[in-house]
């Protein structure tokens, strides 16, 4: 299991993310006719950590998470829920496990929605993006 799948299935077991969002969070493209609120979750970049004596195990990523819904104030309540799942989160998800050494967020906007014009207009994104060290086992 990548590390971006394993952040997901942490995001969507914590209870304030579910309660809003349910389990509709998905990899790179919301589907056709999404229900809302919903988002999207994708790697942007990573790279295996090495020292002087080869790769030391730990992964540097950054993942983005892109959040829709049709009210702001549920927009808002989304991003925080999310952001609250995973600010400062250490532990394992996933199987096989990927270990998570720390999640720090670096970027948190709201952005407009290219393309998804046809949603309608009161369609909101939030977009997060986070530092992700991590272990595969």
């Amino acid at each position: 299991m990548d590390a971006a799948s394993a952040l997901r299935m942490h995001i969507v077991a914590d209870a304030a993310v579910t309660a809003l969002m349910g389990t509709r969070l998905y990899p790179v493209h919301l589907p056709q006719a999404p229900e809302f609120p919903a988002g999207t979750y994708q790697t942007v970049a990573g790279i295996a950590g090495y020292t002087n004596d080869g790769a030391d195990g730990l992964t540097e990523g950054r993942v983005q998470i892109d959040l829709y819904a049709k009210d702001y104030d549920v927009l808002t309540a989304c991003r925080k829920a999310v952001y609250d799942a995973l600010n400062g989160w250490t532990g394992s998800a996933g199987s096989p496990p990927v270990t998570f050494q720390g999640v720090f967020w670096i970027n948190d906007g709201t952005k407009s929605v290219p393309g998804l014009e046809r949603a309608g207009p009161d369609l909101y994104r939030r977009t997060l993006e986070a530092t992700i060290w991590f272990e595969e086992d």
